[in-house]
Order: C-alpha cells, then sequence, then structure tokens
C-alpha cells in the first residue's frame, strides 16, 4: 500500500497571484511616494523660484529644454524663468505669486495661485500710476524625475489690464501717481487682496458721472477726499 503525503511546493497559479500582489502594492506605494516628491517639488519651485528667484535651485528644478508657457510669450529653461519673471518686475513692483491649492495627477501638479504686485512700470501700453493688482491664476508644471520639463502659467490678463485702466479712469484730483510711491510705502504681504474702493457720484470723471471703482493696495492712494 502507497501513501502519499501531501506536497509541500506551490501551485503556480497561486505563486503568480502572489507575485502580482506583490507587484501591484509596490507600484501603488512607489506612485504615491512618486506624487507626494512632485508635489514637494512644485511647492519648492514657487516658493524658491518664483518668489525667492534662487537661480541655484531654478537651474536644478527646471530642464535646460524645458518650455515655458505664458501670458507674456513662451521661454526656454531656466533662462527662460528669469526672462518671464524680468519681463513683469520692469512693469510691477512687490511682485508676489502666492500659491494657494496644489493638484498632483501622477508626473503633472497643478497649482492654483493669486498674483500681487503695484504697477510701476509700461505694462501693455499702460503707463505706470502705481495701481495694485490681483489676478488668479493657474500653473500646471510636468515632471520627468526630479525635473520639470515643461510649465504651462496662464493668468487672467484680462482683468490685470481692467484693473489698471480702472484705476487709470479716476479723475487725476483723486488719483495718486508713483511720484509719491516709496519702498516704506509699499505693502508686502503674501495674502494681500487689493481692497476696491468707490469714488463718489459726484467726483468728477473723464465723461461720466457714474461711480467708478479701482483696485488699490493702500486705501490712502486712492480714496476719494470726502
Amino acid at each position: 500500500m502507497n501513501l502519499h503525503r501531501p506536497s509541500r511546493s506551490c501551485h503556480p497559479l497561486f505563486l503568480l497571484v502572489i507575485a502580482t500582489l506583490l507587484l501591484t502594492a509596490s507600484q501603488l506605494t512607489g506612485g504615491a511616494a512618486a506624487q507626494v516628491l512632485n508635489e514637494s517639488l512644485a511647492a519648492k519651485y514657487f516658493d524658491e523660484t518664483l518668489l525667492g528667484r534662487n537661480d541655484s535651485v531654478t537651474a536644478r528644478l527646471v530642464a535646460s529644454g524645458a518650455r515655458i508657457i505664458t501670458p507674456e510669450g513662451t521661454f526656454i529653461g531656466p533662462e527662460g524663468i528669469d526672462q518671464f519673471l524680468a519681463t513683469l518686475d520692469a512693469s510691477f513692483t512687490d511682485l508676489v505669486f502666492v500659491p494657494e491649492e496644489y493638484v498632483v495627477d501622477n508626473n503633472v501638479v497643478t497649482i492654483n495661485f493669486t498674483i500681487t504686485g503695484l504697477h510701476t512700470g509700461d505694462y501693455h501700453g499702460f503707463a505706470p500710476m502705481c495701481a495694485g493688482v490681483a489676478v488668479s491664476g493657474v500653473a500646471t508644471l510636468q515632471f520627468d524625475g526630479s525635473v520639470i520639463t515643461e510649465q504651462w502659467l496662464t493668468y487672467d490678463r484680462d482683468t490685470l489690464l481692467a484693473q489698471i485702466d480702472g484705476f487709470h479712469q479716476l479723475d487725476p484730483t483723486y488719483r495718486p501717481d508713483c511720484a509719491a510711491y516709496t519702498e516704506s510705502q509699499a505693502v508686502v504681504a503674501p495674502a494681500l487682496v487689493p481692497e476696491r474702493v468707490p469714488v463718489p457720484n459726484d467726483a468728477p470723471g473723464p465723461g461720466t458721472n457714474s461711480t467708478l471703482e479701482a483696485t488699490c493696495i493702500r486705501r490712502d492712494h486712492c480714496e476719494a477726499p470726502l
């Protein structure tokens, strides 16, 4: 009488299922870690490149051939970031990019942000009159490993121009100019939301007596005297 002992070897199908589960778990863990890393890199990009203007960090985070697509044009690589910021710096003082929300989808990070600043240089035909501006925007960063290979940075330039134009429409009697501006008077606050200050109906305006509103960094820069 032959007795057969149970085999101690595992069925090949069972081994395949176990290996598949382990591989899936490893991929999920790795994917989550990559997403956390990408969000951290995106935050570093905002903090140290767009805000801190740290060229060495920019060189590490932005690929040499990366395209930076913005309302001001398309720029290439770390030097392109400098050129883009220089374009805005020529028109706005105390320019601040305030990140508000990060959304990560694998190797793409989307950031909702707000730009604030003071219009102190010519911008698309508008002469500087120290209008305070604040507009919302969205940045989409595409990563390959730990570097940005492409960036789409958009903001509401129509609203930005409308804010500047609204300030220009104020009667000069009630509208300050940049001659009074000094660094000590500038408000530098990352969470600053410019204040909309109405001008009284009886204030003389350019061809209209309707109430005008201007976006102002400081109330005493544009509030009409009572």
